[in-house]
C-alpha cells in the first residue's frame, strides 16, 4: 500500500534537514517533541535556529524563529490566539507601528521556546521574546529604549529591580558599546531582562570589571584568545539582569559567511582543546555550515512532500561565571524559502 505524501512546512523541512546533515545533533529523545514544537509555529519566518547545550547527549533542543517588520502583520495574524496575552500585545503593537518610539524602531523580533522533553508545559508557556536593534541606526541611550522595551515585553509587568539595573548597566558600558537586543524573561521562575551587546574585544575585560562582575578571568581569557584566532574585533557579550548582574555572562561568536570555511576550523580546534566540546559534537556541527536544496523525498520513513532552499549558519555561545566556563551551546541557523518542485 503506497503511503499518501503530506507536504511539510519549511519548519519541519528545516528541522530533518539537521537530523540528515548533522547526525546526533538532535538525539532520538530530542526529535518528536521537537517536531510537534515546530508544528505548532506558523511559516511565516525569516529564519529558524536550533539550540543544543555541548557535552550533555540528555539535552533538548531550544527551537526560536524570527521575522522582520515587513511580514509582522501576517505573523502575528498565525500566531493568535495562541501566544500568551502579553506577548500577543506586544507583538500586536510592534507589528501595527504602534506602541513608544523605541518599539517602532525594532526591525526584527524572535521568539525562543525553551525544550521540554516530557510534553509537560504547553509551548506558549515556555516562549520568550527578543526585539532585535542590530538592523539600522538607533540611539545609544538606554533611557529611550531599555525601560520602554521592557515594559512593551512584559506588558507592564517587567521586572523593576532588573529594568533599573539595564539603565545602570547600559549607563556604565563604554560609549563603543552597542545595544543588540533585549528580552524580557517572565517565565523561568526568577524574572530577568537579558542584554546582547556588542563592544571592541579590547574592552570586554574592563567593561565587565566596570559592572563589579565576579566571573573567572582567565576562562575569559580563554575565550578572548579564540575572537583573536578569527580576527574578530568585536564581542558579542549577553549579561543577564535579575535582582544583580547574573555571575554567568555569555559571549556569542559567528563569522562571515566570506571566511567561515577558513576560520571555522580554527574554533573548533580551540573548543576542543579547551575541553568545551568532544569531537563527536563537532563533527555534527561542521556538517551544517553552506547552502542546499532539500526534498522531502530525501528522509526515509516520513512521508513528506516539498522542496526548500535552506541557507545555513552556525554560532557558538561561550558562557564564562565564577566556577570557569560553564556550558557552550551550539545554534543552527537555518533560513528557510520554499521553492518548485
Amino acid at each position: 500500500m503506497t503511503r499518501r505524501l503530506r507536504f511539510a512546512d519549511p519548519l519541519e523541512l528545516a528541522t530533518l534537514s539537521v537530523v540528515a546533515l548533522c547526525p546526533g545533533f538532535i538525539g532520538e529523545h530530542a526529535l518528536q517533541p521537537l517536531l510537534d514544537d515546530a508544528r505548532q509555529l506558523p511559516t511565516i519566518v525569516d529564519w529558524v535556529a536550533y539550540e543544543r547545550l555541548l557535552g550533555d547527549e540528555t539535552t533538548g533542543i531550544d527551537l526560536s524563529i524570527s521575522v522582520s517588520r515587513g511580514r509582522a502583520s501576517d505573523f502575528v495574524e498565525a500566531l493568535e490566539p495562541r501566544t500568551a496575552p502579553a506577548l500577543t500585545e506586544c507583538l500586536r503593537r510592534w507589528a501595527g507601528g504602534r506602541g513608544g518610539p523605541a518599539l517602532r524602531r525594532v526591525p526584527n523580533v524572535w521568539l525562543e521556546f525553551d525544550h521540554d522533553l516530557h510534553g509537560t508545559r504547553p509551548l506558549w508557556d515556555r516562549a520568550f521574546c527578543f526585539l532585535g536593534l542590530d538592523a539600522g541606526p538607533h540611539p545609544r541611550g538606554a533611557k529611550s529604549l531599555i525601560p520602554e522595551l521592557a515594559t512593551a515585553l512584559g506588558d507592564g509587568d517587567a521586572p523593576q529591580p532588573a529594568t533599573s539595573l539595564a539603565v545602570e548597566v547600559e549607563q556604565t558600558l563604554p560609549a563603543s558599546a552597542r545595544l543588540l537586543n533585549i528580552a524580557c524573561l517572565l517565565h523561568r521562575g526568577q524574572p530577568e531582562v537579558r542584554l546582547h551587546l556588542k563592544m571592541p574585544r579590547a574592552e570586554v575585560s574592563g567593561a565587565l570589571r566596570s559592572l563589579s562582575w565576579s566571573g573567572d578571568s582567565r576562562a575569559l581569557d580563554e575565550v578572548l584568545r579564540i575572537f583573536d584566532a578569527v580576527h574578530l574585533d568585536r564581542v558579542a557579550v549577553q549579561l543577564a539582569l535579575r535582582e544583580g548582574l547574573a555571575p554567568s555572562v555569555g559571549f556569542e561568536l559567528y563569522l562571515p559567511q566570506e571566511h567561515a570555511e577558513t576560520l571555522w576550523p580554527r574554533v573548533w580546534e580551540r573548543m576542543r582543546s579547551l575541553g568545551l566540546s568532544s569531537a563527536d559534537e563537532l563533527r555534527q556541527i561542521q556538517g551544517w555550515h553552506g547552502r542546499s536544496t532539500l526534498r522531502g523525498s530525501e528522509f526515509p520513513g516520513r512521508a513528506v512532500a516539498s522542496c526548500l532552499d535552506l541557507l545555513r549558519r552556525t554560532h557558538v555561545k561561550f558562557t564564562v561565571g565564577p566556577q570557569g566556563f560553564g556550558g557552550t551551546k551550539a545554534y543552527l541557523f537555518g533560513y528557510p524559502r520554499r521553492v518548485p518542485f
